[in-house]
């Protein structure tokens, strides 16, 4: 899976979707389903409010699948 890093550029949640873009992207990314969605949701609001970098993996539909 690719891997990518960057400070939180806007978080939007709409219709119960937690989508969030990054300086070095054009396009949004959301949360993968899983056991690790609200504790991966909880980080990015974190590093948005702290200014902080954060390394991610995403796949193909622009799913967030990791944070690190």
């Amino acid at each position: 899976m690719p891997e990518s890093q960057g400070v939180i550029r806007r978080m939007i949640e709409r219709d119960g979707v937690f989508m969030v873009s990054f300086p070095n992207h054009a396009g949004y990314f959301s949360i993968a389903e899983g056991d690790a969605q609200s504790a991966m949701t909880e980080r990015i609001r974190r590093a948005a409010e702290s200014g902080e970098t954060i390394s991610f993996r995403f796949d193909a539909r622009l799913q967030i699948t990791e944070i690190f």
